[in-house]
């Protein structure tokens, strides 16, 4: 059985890297969109999440996760070679 989650009971705390600052909207005027809170990135993007894509884990950030690991992915496996690295 889902568990419905007030916006005061969900403000401060963090899911991901998000932290619900407070704050509903509708995303749009239909009434089976998907309400949407204001949140903060650890990174200090704000943006209006879904709040199911909170509940669930679907959103964990603002895509500064994705671009650390794909930014610790290349530094791994393809480094630069010694002369690029080298100071002039």
């Amino acid at each position: 059985m889902p568990v419905n989650y007030s916006i005061e009971e969900m403000t401060g705390k963090t899911y991901g890297r998000w932290t619900v600052l407070g704050g509903l909207r509708k995303q749009t005027p239909k009434p089976k969109a998907p309400n949407q809170t204001l949140c903060q990135c650890s990174c200090g993007t704000k943006r209006w999440v879904q709040l199911t894509g909170l509940r669930n884990g679907r959103s964990t950030s603002c895509g500064c996760k994705s671009k650390e690991m794909h930014s610790r992915m290349i530094q791994r496996y393809a480094p630069l070679p010694k002369s690029f690295t080298e100071a002039a």
